[in-house]
């Protein structure tokens, strides 16, 4: 129901649900012997590249497809741990983490509570500003802030107050910040993973038809070889 379909230079919704299924396919044909899935054909498996298969699959709508790959990739999340796996994969370094269990949760993996809250208002700053605030964030960081924080704001509203009431009141501008970001291609740094994860989001919170959107998923269809 997500999915665009108008003439904006996008692919119908029956060429995108193609290209969908031919990814499943694709995926449960490459799916190693333990269950899991590695960074490549040739890698070994492991419990982050596991979960977004698992997670793409799901959001595919196509788990009774292929019920036996599902389960098998689950055993092996099992065996590693789901969150805690992750954590002790990654450490504090929440760069893949949050990313990771974002789409997660968004295919209904893990509770939305395992996902870090990320302070996309901070996108509203300018960049000069935040080495002046002492903020660890950088240009190409943006993106993912935004999109994937405010998927988390949606889906689950900080408890403090005070940040409740500055997130509601910059998601427009910060968006109009990732707006301004998004170049050409419609693909940030020209990168798949990093343009599913604002797609993806930002899709998750109604915003399907958002231009922002549309060029994401038109960028990741140019892709595809």
């Amino acid at each position: 129901k997500h999915y665009p379909n108008d003439s904006d230079g996008l692919p119908q919704r029956d060429e995108l649900l193609s290209l969908i299924a031919a990814g499943c396919n694709w995926l449960v044909s490459n799916q190693n012997e333990d269950g899991g899935w590695g960074d490549t054909i040739l890698s070994y498996s492991n419990i982050a590249t596991t979960i977004l298969g698992i997670a793409a699959i799901k959001l595919a709508g196509n788990e009774s497809d292929y019920s036996e790959a599902i389960e098998s990739a689950t055993s092996y999340v099992d065996q590693q741990g789901w969150i805690d796996g992750l954590k002790a994969r990654y450490g504090k370094d929440k760069t893949f983490a949050v990313p990771i269990l974002t789409n997660a949760a968004l295919a209904g993996l893990v509770p939305w509570s395992a996902v870090a809250s990320l302070p996309f208002e901070l996108a509203c700053f300018p960049q000069s500003f935040y080495r002046f605030l002492q903020l660890p964030v950088v240009s190409y960081a943006i993106p993912a802030l935004v999109g994937i924080g405010q998927a988390k704001f949606f889906h689950q509203k900080p408890w403090n107050p005070i940040s409740r009431i500055i997130r509601s009141l910059t998601v427009n501008r910060s968006l109009r910040v990732l707006k301004q970001m998004q170049p050409a291609s419609g693909g940030y740094l020209e990168a798949i993973p990093l343009t599913s994860f604002v797609a993806m989001s930002l899709i998750s919170t109604g915003r399907a038809k958002h231009s922002v959107s549309k060029n994401a998923v038109r960028f990741l269809v140019d892709t595809v070889r």
